[in-house]
């Protein structure tokens, strides 16, 4: 199988990974088939355009301040499931 791996970070204090005092760190990702990739992408699309999301990348701290911000997150992660 020929997958693609897209993974992300997310850290209280950015990049210093060894600061003691950085509450919070995690890395996600998703593993996508080649042969999903192409619907998939569609499907993402069209949420964006369901939730007028017109950014490159999703930022919970953009969209936290959104109404129905953990809908467009629970329809990503519907998708992804």
């Amino acid at each position: 199988m020929n997958a693609t791996f897209f993974c992300d970070e997310s850290g209280y204090t950015g990049a210093d990974w060894m600061n003691p005092d950085q509450q919070v760190f995690v890395h996600g990702g998703w593993l996508v088939p080649d042969a999903s990739r192409d619907s998939l992408e569609g499907e993402i699309s069209a949420i964006q355009g369901r939730y007028r999301i017109n950014v490159a990348e999703l930022k919970w701290k953009r969209l936290r301040r959104r109404s129905g911000a953990s809908q467009v997150f629970g329809s990503f992660f519907d998708l992804l499931l």
